[in-house]
C-alpha cells in the first residue's frame, strides 16, 4: 500500500451553526485551513458563479489568489494551480507560523473547521 500523500489537499463541507453547506467548501493542506471554494449565489444568469479564494495566515492574498469560475471543477483546478504556486515558495517557518496562527484560534473559539 502506498504512504498518503502529504501534500494533498482534503475539502469537506464548510460547517456553520451546525449546518453543512453543500456548495460551500473549506480547504486543507496537512490539516491546516488555506482557503474556500463556494457556490456564489444570485450571480447573473450566464456569469461565472463559483468563487475561490487561497488565503494562508502571514502571508498576503494577492489579486491571483482569488477568482471566479464557471464551474465547481474549473474552481478546483484553478485553486490547485494557485496552491501549487504559493506553496512552492512557502519556507518551514511561513508553515509553523500559519499552523501556530490556527492552534490559538482552535484555543480561543474552539475548531472552527470540521
Amino acid at each position: 500500500m502506498a504512504p498518503p500523500d502529504i501534500e494533498a489537499l482534503v475539502m469537506r463541507a464548510t460547517l456553520i451553526g451546525g449546518h453543512r453547506y453543500t456548495d460551500d467548501h473549506q480547504v486543507f493542506w496537512r490539516g491546516l485551513p488555506i482557503g474556500r471554494i463556494m457556490k456564489q449565489q444570485y450571480t447573473p444568469l450566464g456569469k461565472p458563479n463559483w468563487w475561490f479564494g487561497v488565503s494562508l495566515y502571514g502571508r498576503p492574498q494577492l489579486a491571483r489568489d482569488i477568482g471566479m469560475c464557471r464551474n465547481f471543477a474549473e474552481a478546483k483546478a484553478r485553486f490547485n494551480e494557485t496552491w501549487t504556486s504559493i506553496r512552492a515558495a512557502l519556507t518551514d517557518e511561513d508553515i509553523a507560523r500559519a499552523r501556530a496562527h490556527a492552534g490559538e484560534v482552535e484555543q480561543r473559539f474552539g475548531r472552527l473547521y470540521r
